[in-house]
């Protein structure tokens, strides 16, 4: 994907990057210690979720939409991290 980087934390220990995805233009299908390869154009393969959240007590819920990849080793971890942002996107669940 292309990206947009808003920051970069330069820290000793651990330095990174904060960004934002912003077009797909490819797939990978090697990332090896002299390397990351893959092919443009094509699409990855991403599973659809829809994700209701709701308040006790509210009228009406809030329906996100995301996708995350078809990779074993990831899917339940990205799903478990969109569960927890758009429970966080509706705030003060803690009283």
């Amino acid at each position: 994907m292309t990206g947009y980087v808003h920051t970069i934390m330069p820290l000793q220990s651990v330095s990174f990057k904060m960004g934002s995805p912003l077009k797909t233009v490819g797939v990978i299908n090697a990332d090896v210690s002299t390397c990351i390869a893959g092919w443009l154009d094509r699409k990855p393969d991403m599973l659809p979720v829809s994700i209701h959240v709701k308040r006790e007590g509210a009228a009406k819920g809030r329906t996100f939409n995301v996708e995350v990849i078809r990779f074993k080793d990831l899917m339940g971890g990205l799903v478990q991290s969109a569960l927890v942002n758009c429970i966080d996107m509706e705030g003060e669940w803690a009283r």
